[in-house]
């Protein structure tokens, strides 16, 4: 046998894009029907390749070799000039950063070694002291430097130090004689001039004596006596004896205190002790230890930091902080004479110098450089720090504190100082010797991190990465383009050997020979481009050229005459109905999956499928090769097709909902002549003309449901195939169109021997009872509901909403009220929360862990619900079956959910009824359109914001799903235990039940308790708390359900009149419709009165409202076909009610003209407001079209319809009084409630 492998290659030559529909590979025979080789496989001839391939590989090794030398080239260039400007860049960063490191450096440690030099100031006030003795002939201790204070005032503005006082050594001999100096006002007017001085400067306002005030011994002195502070900090007289000499504090500037610190004896203080004794014995200046005190201001209780802070405040001429930095005093000894030999060490003058002014003000502002400076002594001491640390940014100096804080990755870059020279020039020959050996100073200087980092940066780095990206952009480029390259070659290569194959399985020979027909080059036949080109030119000559006036040969047109083929047809049955009560997306689900399941079929049995259009399928056999038992392999496909149609809808019925699984295909077939060749159009393809097919398209719409008609012609090839006991000759003739009546067969058995009846209302496939229907109804319902719980929990799962363990989760109406009273004007719908948005979220909501005991309880509760249902009822019911138990094989739960169908179908009929589940279907249809509204992709930032979005247009309706479960269960509960009858009906038959519910809704209301009393039950707590997480969700479940179901009761004025009321308040159509009066007691809505949010929750509440009272009546607002089903099962459910004497009239006399009042003043109005309110996206426009549509034809077919309802509901009533009478039992409800179709 020929090849029988279709790839439709011409439609993706021609747009680039797959094929509307794809052919199948055919693999597999029935018995000895159809010759297949010896693999399974029909032989393939395609032309040989082998040269080919070598010509390809000569050339791709040679291409491949430059491809890497070029490739090794660029990265051994890009390699090479990285190295190179990384090393260039980072040097250049390397000396700039040593540049400025060293010269800030050397600015410092110059400043610091330069401090020394500025110490000779006060050296030579020291001289100018020993000028003065020498001078004036008097002796030291008694000696005072007049002018003073200006004399120090320049030694300190010169030297920079903080203070300098001036300790004449007394000796136990002098001590009265001293006494007697300090107390000489002609000797101690210094201290009024210096506190005049002060005075004029502004420095005595820092000071404070109060407190040595009160520790003055001779409070009428103006020098106090000698004294020295214990430990209590109290003065003490010195006495005179207990010394050899003593070292009292005279002259010093700045003067502290008003002078009141004067003559106190500093021998008394360790340091100075220590220093005098130093001085006297070495005759040497020296520096002492760091003195630290606490951070703090002048009135600081401790009173060296007040000290410090004094002095600091007074050199810089305003109060400042001591901010706990280090200052050293320097210790210089005087002379009583000039005589190096002979001079003697009189008094010692201390200086205080504060480091960190040595350090301001040396680099520039604008400097970006910053620097450690780490300060070191060696002095021995155990209360002096060693080491204290400062950072020099700029001008300013900041302290870091005690210790050596500097970075130790900088270690290297260490620069050190030391502390002068040996001699300090004080204006003498030979100056004052400076003795470093007691205590050495030196500082430490390093750079920051931050200094650092200025200079040295990654900008070397990002550099020779950009250069490094650019290259490797380059190389990839390269890479890319030879991919790109090589990939064309390689599909040009494989699309072009593989031409042959695919024109020889999709086109017969001589076909094939004139899409063949071109004119190659030697080369072009090498490289196999010759079949491409000139199929590529067939396919695509439409976008090139004009086939009307070409005058090019190869544009004639490609057909081919196939004698002997099989054509079929398929449609399924109800789909237009069906599908007019679905989403889209449900739509599509189904036929893909139909039709994938069918092209597996044809691929086995080697039919070739032409094209499906819309729920049609079209395919043909004995082409494009010939096939001898064309018409054997065609009903074989059929058959399969029609089984695998109904394990198909029967697995996908808990997913598109009730009436899936009863979807059945009509199909037709005819053998005879088949044209076929390519329509060189946009998109070529190869398709079918001629008598043979218009037959086979009559003998399917003429068909019956579940039925393979077939025509004689089609026969007569079974027949001499010796399969004549397939066929079953149809009793009546069929008018077809264009051939008048004619005489076909209905295909009885399948190949494997089955049989099928000739019934057209019955399905050639496994039949089902409705027992096992009515545990699929159930089943799809829990599903819905599971699927609604596990979102539920997910949602407060993720947003961190714990469960409450331990609540009763019970809610019971308290004593004298009704459902009524629970009805609010606006339900309050959740806040926006991002914790649960996305389309991730919605993934993981799927796949939350529910327990198998948590599903069975909800089947359980699902088939309880649908057990209070009134079988009775035609319309208002759910679905039972009349004889005896269900046959099903469950357990748990499912068993007695069995038992309880069964229990409730006892004397009733067995009437599909179906409308709580056709009413959920289109309550979730409508959410998810609510779910889905038309919102510019533009507009969007980010998922969470889409769910905002959404959120805010559905008015909370999209991101709550209590809600949806809540609308799920309200549809299936709204006509629990209905009665069949009117609201007024059962105040007269139930009056007690009237009275409970005060004559309001009676039968919502009573729904909605015998619903809730079943929920509410002790075995569905667990599955009540797992479901709603705490009480208060329960109780939001509980609004949500009584302001929906008694939504469902149209005919109560008052009601409607308060909906009206609302509607105009929440979607306004002018200012003054905002304003509406709403009877007392209710929550008022208005926007102007709640603001946005409130409005938002009656307007959640309206559409809610809307979405139950729509899917209630949805089958008005669907297909024609849908809407006469529910029709006549609303008539023969009122007619009933009727002949029972619980209707005053007989609806049939006027269900014609009830049906068109019912359509203006309700339904048409009712499928305005889904569309104006805007929420519901396109199904709006979708509800109010078939709403219009069929009260259209209602007006023009009506009447007719509601006479032939009239006829057979007469003749059912005599055939079941005739029953009746001969004591047999009636006609199933399948056959009483059938659709009239006129």
């Amino acid at each position: 046998m020929t090849p029988a492998t279709v790839e439709n290659e011409d439609a993706q030559i021609n747009d680039g894009s797959s094929s509307s529909y794809s052919s199948s590979r055919v693999s597999g025979n029935d018995n000895d029907d159809v010759e297949q080789s010896s693999n399974g496989e029909t032989s393939t001839s395609v032309p040989t390749t082998h040269h080919t391939n070598e010509i390809t590989r000569n050339e791709t090794r040679n291409v491949s070799r430059l491809r890497h030398v070029v490739i090794l080239m660029l990265i051994a260039k890009a390699v090479v000039v990285c190295w190179i400007v990384y090393a260039v860049q980072k040097s250049r960063e390397s000396a700039e950063f040593a540049n400025q490191y060293e010269a800030a450096t050397s600015k410092i440690i110059e400043s610091y070694e330069g401090i020394v030099h500025k110490m000779g100031a006060i050296g030579g006030l020291g001289v100018q002291l020993t000028s003065q003795s020498v001078e004036e002939g008097t002796p030291f201790p008694f000696v005072s430097l007049p002018h003073f204070h200006l004399r120090a005032q320049n030694a300190k503005d010169l030297s920079g130090a903080l203070a300098v006082t001036i300790n004449p050594v007394v000796h136990a001999h002098q001590f009265q004689k001293w006494d007697e100096f300090v107390n000489d006002p002609h000797n101690n007017a210094w201290i009024k001039e210096i506190s005049d001085y002060q005075d004029a400067l502004g420095i005595n306002q820092f000071g404070d004596d109060t407190y040595d005030q009160q520790r003055r011994i001779v409070s009428n002195r103006t020098v106090d006596v000698m004294r020295y502070f214990n430990a209590s900090s109290m003065p003490v007289p010195e006495d005179g004896l207990s010394e050899s000499y003593y070292l009292p504090q005279w002259q010093g500037s700045p003067l502290a205190h008003n002078g009141n610190r004067v003559n106190v004896n500093s021998l008394r203080q360790p340091q100075l002790r220590d220093a005098s004794f130093w001085i006297l014995q070495h005759k040497t200046a020296f520096v002492g230890s760091f003195l630290v005190g606490k951070p703090g201001t002048i009135s600081n209780p401790h009173p060296v930091t007040s000290l410090l802070a004094f002095l600091m405040s007074a050199k810089q001429m305003k109060e400042v902080s001591y901010e706990g930095d280090p200052l050293s005093p320097v210790h210089f000894p005087i002379f009583d004479s000039f005589q190096m030999s002979s001079r003697r060490v009189v008094a010692m003058m201390s200086v205080y110098i504060h480091w960190a002014s040595y350090l301001q003000n040396i680099l520039p502002s604008i400097s970006n450089c910053s620097l450690y400076v780490v300060l070191e002594n060696s002095c021995q001491g155990p209360a002096s720090p060693r080491q204290f640390t400062y950072i020099v940014q700029g001008e300013e100096t900041h302290v870091v504190g005690i210790g050596d804080h500097h970075e130790s990755q900088f270690e290297s870059h260490k620069r050190v100082g030391y502390f002068g020279s040996e001699v300090v020039k004080d204006g003498t020959l030979h100056g004052v010797f400076l003795n470093n050996s007691l205590c050495d100073h030196q500082i430490r200087v390093y750079p920051t991190q931050e200094f650092y980092n200025d200079l040295i940066t990654s900008g070397p780095l990002n550099f020779t990465l950009a250069i490094a990206v650019l290259y490797i952009v380059v190389i990839f480029m390269f890479l890319f383009y030879d991919f790109l390259v090589e990939k064309r070659q390689r599909i040009v290569l494989d699309k072009a050997t593989k031409s042959t194959a695919i024109v020889s399985s999709l086109f017969p020979k001589k076909v094939r020979d004139q899409l063949m027909e071109a004119e190659n080059t030697s080369k072009d036949q090498h490289l196999g481009l010759g079949i491409k080109n000139r199929l590529t030119n067939i396919l695509k000559r439409d976008a090139t050229h004009d086939l009307n006036t070409s005058k090019d040969s190869h544009d004639e047109p490609i057909a081919e005459l196939f004698p002997e083929c099989t054509v079929f047809f398929a449609d399924i049955v109800g789909f237009t109905a069906w599908s007019s009560a679905r989403e889209p997306c449900q739509v599509f689900v189904l036929l893909q999956a139909l039709y994938q399941a069918f092209d597996e079929i044809a691929r086995r049995r080697r039919v070739f499928k032409v094209e499906t259009i819309g729920d049609s399928y079209v395919a043909v056999t004995g082409l494009p090769e010939p096939q001898k038992y064309h018409a054997i392999v065609m009903i074989r496909f059929a058959m399969e097709c029609l089984e695998q149609m109904h394990s198909v809808t029967q697995n996908l019925e808990c997913s598109l909902g009730p009436g899936t699984s009863k979807l059945t295909m009509r199909m037709g077939a005819h053998s005879g002549p088949v044209t076929a060749g390519v329509i060189k159009a946009e998109r070529a393809r190869f398709q079918l003309f001629g008598d043979t097919v218009n037959t086979a398209s009559r003998m399917e719409s003429t068909g019956c449901p579940g039925r393979m008609q077939v025509s004689e012609a089609t026969a007569t090839l079974l027949r001499a195939a010796g399969k004549e006991g397939w066929l079953e000759r149809r009793p009546e003739l069929v008018y077809a169109k264009g051939k008048g009546q004619i005489q076909t067969y209905f295909v009885a058995t399948t190949p494997q021997g089955s049989s099928c009846s000739s019934d057209c209302s019955k399905l050639h496939c496994p039949q089902t009872t409705l027992g096992s229907e009515n545990v699929r109804l159930i089943n799809w319902i829990s599903e819905l509901l599971v699927a609604n719980i596990q979102r539920m929990v997910h949602h407060r799962r993720k947003c961190g909403i714990k469960d409450d363990p331990h609540g009763d989760f019970i809610y019971q109406l308290p004593s004298g009220r009704n459902c009524m009273d629970e009805v609010l004007e606006a339900i309050e719908m959740p806040t926006f929360k991002h914790c649960a948005v996305g389309r991730e979220c919605a993934t993981e909501a799927a796949h939350v862990e529910m327990t198998a005991e948590h599903k069975e309880l909800v089947k359980a509760l699902a088939a309880e619900i649908a057990s209070l249902y009134e079988a009775t009822n035609s319309f208002h019911n759910f679905e039972v079956k009349k004889e005896g138990t269900l046959k099903c094989t469950l357990v748990g739960s499912l068993a007695e959910l069995t038992r309880m169908l069964s229990i409730a179908s006892v004397n009733s009929r067995a009437q599909p009824l179906q409308h709580a589940c056709h009413v959920t279907m289109s309550v979730v249809k409508l959410l998810n359109r609510v779910n889905a509204p038309d919102i510019s992709p533009d507009k969007v930032k980010d998922q969470a914001d889409l769910a905002l979005q959404l959120h805010d247009y559905t008015h909370g309706i999209y991101s709550d799903p209590l809600t949806h479960f809540a609308m799920a269960w309200s549809s299936l509960i709204h006509d629990v235990n209905h009665r069949g009858v009117s609201n007024g009906q059962m105040a007269i038959e139930e009056p007690a039940m009237a009275g409970r519910y005060n004559h309001k809704s009676i039968a919502e209301q009573n729904s909605l308790d015998l619903a809730w009393q079943v929920l509410m039950q002790i075995r569905f707590r667990g599955l009540r708390r797992y479901m709603f997480g705490t009480e208060s969700e329960l109780l939001r479940f509980r609004q949500l359900v009584v302001n929906v179901v008694l939504a469902t009761d149209i005919f109560d004025r008052e009601l409607n009149d308060l909906r009206q009321a609302r509607w105009k308040k929440a979607f306004p159509s002018s200012v003054e419709d905002i304003v509406v009066d709403l009877p007392e007691g209710r929550r008022a809505v208005s926007s102007i009165m709640m603001g946005s949010i409130r409005t938002s929750d009656v307007r959640a509440t309206i559409v809610l409202e809307h979405i139950i009272q729509a899917s209630d009546v949805a089958h008005t607002m669907q297909h024609w076909h849908v809407y006469q089903k529910w029709n006549r099962k609303l008539l023969v459910e009122m007619h009933a009610a009727y002949k029972a004497g619980r209707m005053e009239r007989d609806p049939l006399s006027f269900w014609y003209e009830g049906e068109l009042g019912f359509f203006d003043n309700y339904i048409i109005p009712l499928a305005k407001k889904l569309k104006e309110c805007g929420v519901f996206g396109v199904s709006g426009d979708e509800y109010y079209n078939y709403a219009v549509e069929n009260r259209d034809e209602w007006s023009l077919r009506g009447k007719e319809i509601v006479a032939g309802f009239k006829k057979q509901l007469m003749e059912q009533d005599q055939a079941a009084a005739a029953t009746k009478g001969g004591g047999g039992t009636g006609d199933d409800e399948e056959s009483t409630s059938k659709t009239y179709f006129a």
